[in-house]
Protein backbone atom coordinates (compact mmCIF):
# COMPACT_ATOMS: atom_id res chain seq x y z
CA UNK A 1 0.00 0.00 0.00
CA UNK A 2 1.39 3.57 -1.18
CA UNK A 3 1.32 6.04 1.52
CA UNK A 4 0.03 9.83 0.74
CA UNK A 5 3.16 12.32 0.98
CA UNK A 6 3.02 15.69 2.60
CA UNK A 7 6.77 16.31 1.85
CA UNK A 8 6.90 20.46 2.22
CA UNK A 9 9.87 22.72 2.98
CA UNK A 10 9.20 24.81 5.88
CA UNK A 11 8.24 28.19 3.68
CA UNK A 12 6.00 26.40 1.73
CA UNK A 13 4.45 25.00 5.05
CA UNK A 14 3.60 28.45 6.18
CA UNK A 15 2.40 29.57 2.56
CA UNK A 16 -0.28 26.79 2.84
CA UNK A 17 -1.39 27.87 6.35
CA UNK A 18 -1.93 31.11 5.32
CA UNK A 19 -3.49 29.85 1.64
CA UNK A 20 -5.92 27.91 4.10
CA UNK A 21 -6.59 31.12 6.48
CA UNK A 22 -7.98 32.88 3.71
CA UNK A 23 -9.88 30.09 2.41
CA UNK A 24 -11.59 29.40 5.80
CA UNK A 25 -12.20 33.09 6.15
CA UNK A 26 -13.16 34.00 2.64
CA UNK A 27 -15.72 31.13 2.13
CA UNK A 28 -16.42 30.96 5.64
CA UNK A 29 -15.57 26.77 5.20
CA UNK A 30 -15.20 26.17 8.61
CA UNK A 31 -18.69 27.48 9.92
CA UNK A 32 -20.63 26.78 6.78
CA UNK A 33 -19.37 23.56 5.52
CA UNK A 34 -17.60 22.57 8.97
CA UNK A 35 -14.51 21.54 7.21
CA UNK A 36 -11.44 21.78 9.39
CA UNK A 37 -8.51 23.98 8.91
CA UNK A 38 -5.97 20.80 9.20
CA UNK A 39 -7.74 19.30 6.06
CA UNK A 40 -7.18 21.85 3.66
CA UNK A 41 -3.85 22.28 4.83
CA UNK A 42 -3.29 18.66 3.91
CA UNK A 43 -5.13 18.49 0.68
CA UNK A 44 -2.81 21.76 0.03
CA UNK A 45 0.37 19.98 1.46
CA UNK A 46 -0.28 16.61 -0.81
CA UNK A 47 -1.25 18.68 -4.10
CA UNK A 48 1.69 20.79 -3.85
CA UNK A 49 4.01 17.39 -3.15
CA UNK A 50 2.79 15.79 -6.20
CA UNK A 51 1.90 18.80 -8.77
CA UNK A 52 4.11 21.37 -7.50
CA UNK A 53 1.62 24.45 -7.08
CA UNK A 54 2.79 28.08 -7.65
CA UNK A 55 1.90 28.78 -4.39
CA UNK A 56 2.59 32.53 -4.21
CA UNK A 57 0.24 33.15 -7.38
CA UNK A 58 -2.48 30.94 -5.99
CA UNK A 59 -2.17 33.05 -1.90
CA UNK A 60 -2.31 35.90 -4.42
CA UNK A 61 -5.43 35.20 -7.10
CA UNK A 62 -8.63 36.92 -7.84
CA UNK A 63 -11.13 35.37 -5.41
CA UNK A 64 -12.64 33.63 -8.37
CA UNK A 65 -9.26 31.94 -9.46
CA UNK A 66 -8.20 31.12 -5.89
CA UNK A 67 -12.11 29.18 -5.26
CA UNK A 68 -11.60 27.33 -8.59
CA UNK A 69 -7.96 26.06 -7.31
CA UNK A 70 -8.70 25.61 -3.76
CA UNK A 71 -12.15 24.26 -4.02
CA UNK A 72 -11.70 22.51 -6.86
CA UNK A 73 -8.29 20.48 -4.56
CA UNK A 74 -10.93 19.79 -1.88
CA UNK A 75 -13.54 18.32 -4.29
CA UNK A 76 -11.17 16.21 -6.57
CA UNK A 77 -8.47 14.93 -4.13
CA UNK A 78 -8.28 11.34 -4.09
CA UNK A 79 -6.86 11.20 -0.77
CA UNK A 80 -6.54 7.13 -1.20
CA UNK A 81 -4.06 7.93 -3.96
CA UNK A 82 -2.78 11.54 -3.28
CA UNK A 83 -3.61 12.10 -7.07
CA UNK A 84 -6.69 14.62 -8.64
CA UNK A 85 -9.76 12.73 -10.02
CA UNK A 86 -11.89 14.09 -12.95
CA UNK A 87 -9.31 15.22 -14.90
CA UNK A 88 -9.22 18.52 -12.57
CA UNK A 89 -6.27 20.77 -13.00
CA UNK A 90 -5.41 23.73 -10.71
CA UNK A 91 -4.93 26.71 -12.66
CA UNK A 92 -1.83 27.58 -10.05
CA UNK A 93 0.59 24.93 -10.55
CA UNK A 94 4.30 25.20 -11.67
Amino acid sequence: MNRIKFNVNEADRQLIERIADRYMEDFKAGSDLGIPKLDVVMDLQCVHTYLKLDLEELWLASPFNFAHDVGGIRRNLNRETGRLDNNFRPRFIR
